[in-house]
């Protein structure tokens, strides 16, 4: 080894809770802090430590110890101390893409006044990388990542180009192949540190493609190493031809730029077990947080930001634009890898359950808050109906949909707080209530009625919650009803609602229950067969057995890894125990399937094979058919009594096909169903990958396409002649880390017990399936992602039933084609502009042209960290360009004053 230079990283990985609470990682964080300030203060000679790139870190130490600011902002300054580019270090796998996005924009915007940022794709220790990331890494101004986990073992090199599917993004990787911690606690006696230096900077070396190699003096949660200095001077001195520089991640790579040959590139998604563990069964561990994370997300990119670009294009006021950076935030406190993935103590989970709920509380009171400030500023028309609904339609696909609502007739004060006496009146008795009506005419702002059926009425009471008095208490008439919407263009649109001649409207309105075991609309006919369904395609004849057939496996893994017991048994719904129901309506049919799981009881205790000792998991299935919907959609709520087990519910094809394909994070993602085994591997090869969105199973003409509300893990296999597509309910474990897996070699983390990840209770599981012809691609895919980006609708309150809303600034988004995708469309972070983000997953350039709101006076193109690229011309009012396949552009829209 002749003229190496190694450089030298010193660092801490920081898993804000993990195998502790945040709270009891804070206090070693806080002491980590403070002892690496120290260090900066009273030795000139210390170059540079790194926070993990993230900067949540600098935000939970400075929450203690608030006079430590201008201390932290010089040693950032200074790159004594170097921070970012991240709020958090994600998975990368289990959240969205505008989640990457807004990390990065919350990571910039702390340092943004604290000083600089390292601009590295710094993500050290994620369970494997989307294949977009070099689009998004670049996307955000940055050319280099580096990480440890998801490599295979033909890539030979610790350098090497990685380029997303799109054209042109391309960035260099520094694979860290002895992972972030190679150099840790290093010992201060020469003999000692010394050899153990000299023999991993050899084994770097025989993998780097120039003579520098990356040494990373920490790990996780351990503080700075005070006399580094001082072994790195003692190395040195007695190696002529190798030299250790303490030094930065950018430093670094900015020298061995300088020097790189010409590199191999790849492609696709590194989630590879090959050489490190790449612990893929935290995809399905925990699965209620993932559902949770899934709503939340939605909330904020599907409702509460296009709702706060329609106030900004409407002359709205709106106080919301805070509240969402807040609650992006708080996401994002639970996108960690070790928070989102479901790898932690159990206290750490019931934590992110907490914060969860917190954050669904606001984006519900804002949305609601929303309707209200609407009502207010809204037109009249002067024509008053019985009640008033606002509907909000979140996507561009303008597909029909079924909505289920509350609607309050005849609101009648009852109680309110009487400040001269200081009390609570209440006046029911001295009230007539009218009524409950019987029929209802529903009308929407373009005169159309809308079908529907009523699926309840009575008294109710509604709780009217005022800024400018306590709250009152109003009784009402109301009706859940069940709307067939038309395809509405992206935004708001008004519902007229008015009572009805009863028995004029009678057959349009009320529920019939059945007992026969079959459903259908124009589409589908479906019947349940022993322990699953039966469905017959309309459009082509076809057959379907085993539809949503329920498979219960043993697990005996950990929470990072899903591992089959030695000897393995299949589990079902017990065709005994199942009792059918139907309900009819005018819009829609159900079968509804109670039966039980009888599933054993746990492992037996060597883990080897399941107990004998079988115990029901009561189950309801239910199958929804959507009058003239091409859609079947399914809930399923269990009861789950046992433990050591993945649940899975089973789809066959009808087709024989050697890949799948699933949306993924500005994306779609092919992948092959059979698995490649290498001859050696840390972990086997995954058969289970990450989905957001649409999955599909085709052979070129027919196709099975499926999406899920928040279950992020499925799976497809060959049998019997078919595809099968799985997806993953449930995987129940009772450890964080075990080291007996038949699918990984040894511990991925501390061998801790973890009763609360089994999952003991009730679950509901909802998605949705359709088969297609190849070339109805677009059709399914439409409907499909209309299931879970449902449209909301609030009824005005104070109005008299007279709103008019003066146009929709947001049908604009409804001229895209369908495969190319609004991700986002939010206030810039400068403020006083819009950010519109789309993606492609069309297979050729896609020209599109739209028509703007009257308000957006220039456009320009940005990059994800919306910054400006180049400014487009705006021909007669509309937007022109053309769209890569897998392209992710982003354009702000700059708005009049």
């Amino acid at each position: 080894m002749n003229n190496i230079k190694a450089h030298m990283i010193c660092h801490t990985h920081w898993d804000r809770e993990w195998y502790l609470t945040r709270e009891e990682f804070r206090v070693k964080l806080v002491r980590l802090i403070d002892k690496l300030l120290d260090i900066i203060e009273n030795n000139p000679d210390y170059v540079s430590f790194m926070l993990d790139g993230q900067t949540i870190v600098l935000e939970d130490y400075l929450e203690i110890k608030p006079e430590k600011r201008e201390q932290i902002k010089k040693a950032l300054e200074n790159v004594k101390i170097v921070c970012g580019p991240w709020y958090i270090l994600p998975d990368e796998l289990l959240v969205s893409g505008e989640s990457h996005i807004r990390n990065y924009l919350i990571g910039q915007k702390i340092l943004s006044d604290m000083g600089s940022s390292m601009q590295v794709g710094y993500l050290p220790d994620s369970f494997g990388h989307p294949q977009q990331m070099p689009q998004i890494i670049k996307g955000l101004g940055m050319d280099a990542m580096v990480f440890w986990r998801g490599t295979a073992n033909f890539m030979e090199n610790t350098e090497f180009y990685w380029a997303s599917p799109h054209t042109g993004s391309k960035i260099l990787c520094i694979h860290m192949p002895c992972g972030y911690g190679n150099s840790a606690r290093l010992s201060g006696d020469p003999s000692v540190s010394n050899p153990r230096l000299l023999k991993m900077i050899s084994t770097l070396r025989d993998r780097s493609t120039t003579r520098h190699v990356l040494l990373m003096n920490g790990s996780d949660h351990i503080i700075a190493q005070e006399d580094i200095v001082e072994i790195v001077k003692a190395f040195n001195e007695s190696h002529e031809n190798i030299k250790i520089e303490l030094t930065t991640l950018e430093k670094f790579i900015e020298e061995l730029k300088e020097e790189l040959p010409e590199l191999k590139t790849y492609t696709g998604e590194f989630r590879y077990g090959h050489r490190s563990m790449l612990l893929g069964g935290t995809l399905s561990s925990r699965m209620p947080i993932k559902q949770n994370n899934h709503i939340v997300q939605r909330n904020m990119e599907k409702y509460l930001e296009p709702i706060l670009a329609w106030e900004h294009l409407s002359d709205g006021q709106s106080g919301m634009g805070d509240y969402l950076a807040f609650l992006w935030k708080r996401i994002l406190e639970n996108h960690a890898h070790d928070s989102i993935c479901g790898c932690s103590i159990d206290a750490v989970h019931a934590e992110m359950m907490t914060r969860f709920e917190c954050i669904k509380q606001i984006q519900n009171t804002l949305i609601s808050d929303t309707w209200k400030r609407i009502e207010q500023i809204a037109g009249r028309s002067g024509k008053a109906a019985d009640a008033q609904l606002m509907v909000f339609e979140p996507v561009q696909d303008r597909k029909p949909s079924y909505l289920e609502v509350d609607i309050d007739l005849d609101r009648i004060l009852m109680q309110q707080v009487n400040y001269e006496k200081s009390i609570i009146e209440d006046y029911e008795d001295r009230i007539e209530h009218p009524p409950v009506p019987k029929a209802l005419k529903i009308v929407d702002d373009e005169g159309r009625e809308i079908e529907h059926v009523i699926l309840s009425s009575g008294k109710a009471y509604y709780t009217d919650y005022l800024d400018e008095s306590l709250p009152e208490v109003y009784k009402v008439n109301r009706l859940k009803v069940g709307l067939m919407l038309p395809g509405y263009d992206c935004g708001f649109h008004v519902l007229n609602v008015f009572r009805a001649d009863e028995e004029k409207e009678k057959a349009l309105s009320y529920v019939q229950n059945g007992e026969d075991n079959g459903i259908e609309n124009s589409y589908y006919s479906i019947s349940f067969e022993g322990d699953s369904f039966k469905v017959i395609d309309k459009k082509t004849g076809k057959v379907y057995q085993g539809v949503n057939r329920l498979v219960d496996k043993g697990d005996a893994g950990d929470e990072y890894s899903y591992s089959w017991p030695e000897h393995d048994s299949i589990y079902g719904l017990d065709p005994e125990s199942a009792k059918v129901e139907k309900i009819s309506t005018p819009v829609y049919q159900k079968l509804i399937v109670k039966g039980n799981l009888l599933l054993p009881e746990k492992l037996t205790e060597d883990r080897k094979k399941r107990s004998s000792n079988l115990v029901p998991s009561p189950v309801a299935i239910t199958v929804t058919l959507l009058k003239d919907i091409d859609r079947i959609d399914f809930e399923t709520e269990i009861e789950n009594n046992s433990c050591d087990h993945r649940l899975q519910v089973e789809f066959p094809s009808g087709i024989l096909t050697d890949e799948s394909q699933a949306e993924h994070c500005f994306g779609i993602v092919k992948r092959k169903i059979d698995l490649d085994i290498p001859e050696t591997w840390a972990e086997y090869p995954q058969s289970t990958h990450p989905a957001h969105g649409v999955i599909k199973l085709s052979d070129g003409n027919g196709s099975l396409s499926a999406i899920t509300e928040g279950l992020p893990e499925y799976e497809a296999e060959n049998v019997n002649g078919q595809s099968v597509l799985k997806i993953t309910l449930l995987r129940c474990v009772g450890w964080l880390s075990r080291k007996d897996l038949i699918t990984r070699a040894g511990h991925a983390g501390w061998e801790f017990e973890t009763p609360d990840a089994q999952l003991i209770g009730k679950h509901t599981f909802k998605y949705s399936i359709t088969y297609h012809k190849a070339e109805d691609e677009g059709r399914a895919y439409s409907l499909l992602t209309k299931s879970i980006y449902p449209s909301i609708a609030h009824q005005f309150r104070k109005s008299s039933g007279d709103v008019e809303l003066a146009g929709n600034p947001l049908s604009f988004i409804s001229g895209l084609p369908w495969d190319v995708r609004m991700s986002a469309l939010k206030l810039s972070e400068r403020g006083g502009s819009l950010i519109l983000r789309l993606y492609s997953i069309a297979q050729e350039d896609r020209k599109v042209r739209l028509t703007l709101p009257e308000k957006a006076r220039e456009v320009y193109r940005v990059n994800l960290a919306e910054k400006r690229i180049s400014k487009i011309d705006i021909q007669d009012g509309t937007l022109n360009f053309v769209v890569e396949p897998a392209e992710i552009v982003t354009f702000e829209l700059v708005l009049c004053v």
